[in-house]
């Protein structure tokens, strides 16, 4: 398992600083340092005041009852401000229609770049090609578009990472308990149907998950007997919870998405007398989840922590770039940490603001 883990954040780390070492031979004002690489989360990035006059417009799917994407559009409005730039932030509240008229308004408004975190990648093309029409960079931050939206780049985490090693830890601690059953029933809180950043991430949870019991067994029986979207809400997600439970009241494993969906399924677990009795791995790494993680019997084992807060400073930080017509790498990875049972105390902050 941690010589997975290690190749996982080698390559993410290997890859930021390679594409750093890109930006910086490009063009030289688009700087990407180390020491802006490894500034803590609550750190803005930048030189202060260096874009002003720069307006940036964000298009951002959802904002409430998301902890995730609070902290997200937080470091976003915090960095901008750093940078001297102006930012208008649109929230499309999980509505497709909404989003894309969103950013006809930024269009209309004549913003210098465009950041988009979009509902549907897919359907958000009608607006992207708006974008690309007006001549305005696009920068795609933490739930990727469908390639030909073409972003100049795409700021956030390898998605399928992010699941492998919840999901592997998952087995890990599952194993331990339980060895290798004739049948390990399983079921899925997702987001969004259609959704590539879901689809990505459920599928690393699988491989995870599935990996370590071929290497260790040569065979898995894990049945997958429910999947259902949350829509990355808590009320969402323990309505379905209780779905899943009443039809699957012998279900052995949990994969969850992320931390706000994880609360919204844990209350229905507990309500159902079923804590600790169900292996869960989540996604996010808010302290929510490690304060769970803590404690043996809450059942919750695993997490995966890729900080929103780096995804929405950076991504301004990189617009900005663009704005100025400076080179952006393609492609802006956050490393990704694996947080379990046995390293959950070096990560978990009580006063941490996510």
């Amino acid at each position: 398992m941690k010589k997975v883990l290690m190749a996982l954040l080698t390559l993410a780390m290997v890859t930021v600083v390679v594409m750093a070492a890109c930006v910086a031979a490009l063009a030289k004002d688009a700087t990407i340092t180390d020491e802006m690489l490894k500034a803590s989360s609550e750190s803005v990035i930048g030189q202060k005041d260096s874009f002003k006059g720069i307006t940036i417009g964000f298009s951002q799917r959802a904002v409430a009852g998301s902890g995730w994407y609070e902290n997200l559009i937080r470091l976003a409005q915090e960095e901008a401000k750093h940078l001297g730039a102006r930012l208008i932030v649109l929230d499309a509240q999980g509505n497709l229609a909404k989003q894309i008229s969103d950013i006809e308004d930024l269009i209309a408004r004549k913003v210098d770049a465009i950041i988009v975190n979009p509902v549907d990648p897919q359907g958000i093309m009608t607006a992207v090609k708006k974008i690309h029409a007006a001549k305005i960079p696009l920068i795609n931050v933490n739930s990727q578009m469908v390639p030909e939206a073409k972003p100049l780049s795409f700021v956030g985490h390898n998605t399928y990472a992010f699941g492998y090693v919840a999901g592997r830890d998952l087995a890990e601690m599952y194993d331990k308990k339980h060895g290798n059953p004739k049948e390990i029933k399983a079921a899925f809180l997702m987001g969004f149907p259609k959704e590539l950043y879901s689809q990505d991430e459920s599928n690393g949870m699988i491989s995870g998950f599935v990996s370590y019991y071929l290497e260790k067994y040569n065979k898995v029986n894990l049945n997958i007997v429910a999947t259902r979207y949350g829509h990355w809400q808590a009320d969402a997600a323990l309505k379905q919870m209780e779905d899943i439970l009443t039809v699957n009241p012998d279900l052995d494993v949990l994969f969850t998405l992320d931390g706000n969906m994880l609360m919204g399924a844990y209350s229905a677990i507990q309500s159902a007398g079923k804590q600790g009795k169900i292996m869960i791995a989540t996604a996010g790494g808010r302290k929510e989840e490690l304060q769970l993680i803590q404690d043996p019997k809450s059942g919750v084992v695993s997490s995966a922590l890729v900080d929103p807060r780096k995804e929405g400073k950076w991504a301004v930080y990189l617009a900005a770039n663009a704005a100025k017509k400076y080179e952006v790498p393609a492609i802006f990875h956050i490393p990704v940490v694996g947080i379990n049972t046995e390293n959950v105390k070096d990560f978990y902050n009580p006063k941490s603001k996510y």
